[in-house]
């Protein structure tokens, strides 16, 4: 009498498991954590034009992220002239009803930052820092690596 083996069920699912998990991988719904070197040390990280900070050694400024108040302030798109960094910020802790901020810029040079409440006066406290022409904002530059 000859016996057949059974199947082996153990290996199929060990085999379907780091399928899975191969594909999830690959997949991920998470754009990929990108980054943008900036003047004077500090660089700019998102996911792809979303949850935007600026961050130096050791980590990311306060301007960013959850607040006191409960607010979550994240860049959406940035630039730079010089030695100041442009974000044009929002609040994004209500993913229903996201509210602009206006504009967070930073002086690379000094490492003070401040927030404009619109694009007039961002305008005027570049002009009064010596920058003349608006930077281009964008989510990504040609600088920009994935981490």
């Amino acid at each position: 009498m000859h016996r057949s083996r059974p199947p082996d069920t153990f290996g199929h699912r060990r085999a379907s498991v780091l399928c899975c998990l191969l594909l999830a991988g690959c997949v991920s719904p998470d754009p990929p954590l990108l980054a943008t070197e900036l003047p004077n040390g500090y660089s700019f990280r998102s996911n792809g034009g979303s949850y935007g900070y600026i961050r130096k050694t050791p980590g990311m400024l306060s301007a960013f992220g959850r607040q006191d108040d409960g607010s979550e302030r994240w860049c959406e798109e940035f630039g730079w002239q010089g030695d100041l960094v442009v974000c044009r910020m929002s609040d994004q802790s209500t993913p229903q009803q996201i509210r602009a901020l206006g504009y967070f810029i930073l002086d690379t040079r000094s490492g003070r930052g401040w927030l404009a409440a619109d694009l007039p006066s961002a305008q005027r406290d570049l002009r009064a820092h010596g920058v003349a022409q608006w930077p281009t904002l964008a989510t990504r530059f040609w600088s920009t690596r994935a981490r």
